[in-house]
């Protein structure tokens, strides 16, 4: 039964993390399309970007 139980603390633990990578994800997005409205409002090329190619 411990065992069981550890095994599942450890699935709830990686579930967790994986969470949380994509919510980092997500955040990178949104600051890249950030950047690049702020750069297009300024008439600037669109070469800068956290993440190229994405």
């Amino acid at each position: 039964m411990k065992s069981l139980e550890n095994r599942t603390l450890d699935s709830k633990r990686e579930m967790d993390i994986l969470a949380a990578l994509d919510q980092i994800e997500i955040y990178e997005v949104y600051t890249c399309y950030g950047e690049r409205r702020l750069i297009n409002a300024g008439g600037l090329a669109t070469t800068h970007c956290c993440r190229k190619g994405k």
